[in-house]
Protein backbone atom coordinates (compact mmCIF):
# COMPACT_ATOMS: atom_id res chain seq x y z
CA UNK A 1 0.00 0.00 0.00
CA UNK A 2 1.17 3.51 -0.76
CA UNK A 3 1.63 5.71 2.28
CA UNK A 4 3.74 8.72 3.26
CA UNK A 5 4.58 10.43 6.52
CA UNK A 6 2.38 13.32 5.43
CA UNK A 7 -0.64 11.11 4.77
CA UNK A 8 -1.81 8.07 6.66
CA UNK A 9 -4.37 7.21 3.99
CA UNK A 10 -3.58 4.02 2.18
CA UNK A 11 -3.99 3.76 -1.56
CA UNK A 12 -5.59 0.64 -2.91
CA UNK A 13 -4.09 1.35 -6.32
CA UNK A 14 -0.88 3.06 -7.17
CA UNK A 15 0.29 4.04 -10.61
CA UNK A 16 3.76 4.88 -11.80
CA UNK A 17 4.86 6.77 -14.85
CA UNK A 18 8.36 6.79 -16.23
CA UNK A 19 9.38 9.37 -18.76
CA UNK A 20 12.49 11.23 -19.78
CA UNK A 21 11.41 14.80 -20.33
CA UNK A 22 15.05 15.82 -20.02
CA UNK A 23 16.12 13.71 -23.01
CA UNK A 24 17.31 15.58 -26.06
CA UNK A 25 16.75 14.36 -29.61
CA UNK A 26 20.46 13.54 -29.83
CA UNK A 27 20.33 11.36 -26.70
CA UNK A 28 17.18 9.58 -27.85
CA UNK A 29 18.83 8.84 -31.21
CA UNK A 30 21.62 7.04 -29.35
CA UNK A 31 19.00 4.99 -27.49
CA UNK A 32 17.59 3.83 -30.84
CA UNK A 33 21.06 2.51 -31.72
CA UNK A 34 21.12 0.17 -28.69
CA UNK A 35 20.21 -3.24 -30.16
CA UNK A 36 18.09 -4.32 -27.18
CA UNK A 37 16.12 -1.04 -27.21
CA UNK A 38 15.65 -1.19 -30.99
CA UNK A 39 14.40 -4.79 -30.72
CA UNK A 40 11.95 -3.85 -27.97
CA UNK A 41 10.64 -0.92 -30.01
CA UNK A 42 10.22 -3.16 -33.05
CA UNK A 43 8.40 -5.76 -30.98
CA UNK A 44 6.05 -3.16 -29.51
CA UNK A 45 5.49 -0.95 -32.55
CA UNK A 46 6.29 -3.10 -35.57
CA UNK A 47 9.04 -3.15 -38.19
CA UNK A 48 8.91 0.59 -38.90
CA UNK A 49 9.32 1.51 -35.22
CA UNK A 50 12.83 2.94 -35.44
CA UNK A 51 12.00 5.09 -38.47
CA UNK A 52 8.77 6.37 -36.92
CA UNK A 53 10.43 7.14 -33.59
CA UNK A 54 13.42 8.79 -35.27
CA UNK A 55 11.05 11.02 -37.20
CA UNK A 56 9.41 12.20 -33.99
CA UNK A 57 12.63 13.05 -32.15
CA UNK A 58 12.79 16.70 -33.21
CA UNK A 59 9.93 17.47 -30.81
CA UNK A 60 12.14 16.48 -27.87
CA UNK A 61 14.34 19.54 -28.24
CA UNK A 62 11.35 21.74 -27.38
CA UNK A 63 10.93 19.93 -24.06
CA UNK A 64 14.33 20.88 -22.61
CA UNK A 65 13.19 24.25 -21.18
CA UNK A 66 10.03 22.61 -19.82
CA UNK A 67 12.10 19.84 -18.20
CA UNK A 68 14.38 22.38 -16.52
CA UNK A 69 11.43 24.32 -15.14
CA UNK A 70 9.53 21.22 -14.01
CA UNK A 71 12.47 19.54 -12.31
CA UNK A 72 13.67 22.83 -10.83
CA UNK A 73 10.30 23.44 -9.22
CA UNK A 74 10.16 19.84 -8.00
CA UNK A 75 13.58 20.16 -6.36
CA UNK A 76 12.61 23.47 -4.75
CA UNK A 77 9.44 21.89 -3.37
CA UNK A 78 11.26 18.80 -2.14
CA UNK A 79 13.84 20.96 -0.35
CA UNK A 80 11.17 23.14 1.26
CA UNK A 81 9.31 20.06 2.55
CA UNK A 82 12.53 18.49 3.82
CA UNK A 83 13.52 21.64 5.72
CA UNK A 84 10.06 22.17 7.23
Amino acid sequence: MARTRASSREARRAYGLQFHLEASAQLARTWLEVPAYAAEATQALGPAARAVLAGDLGALDRTTPLARELFGRWIERALSVASA
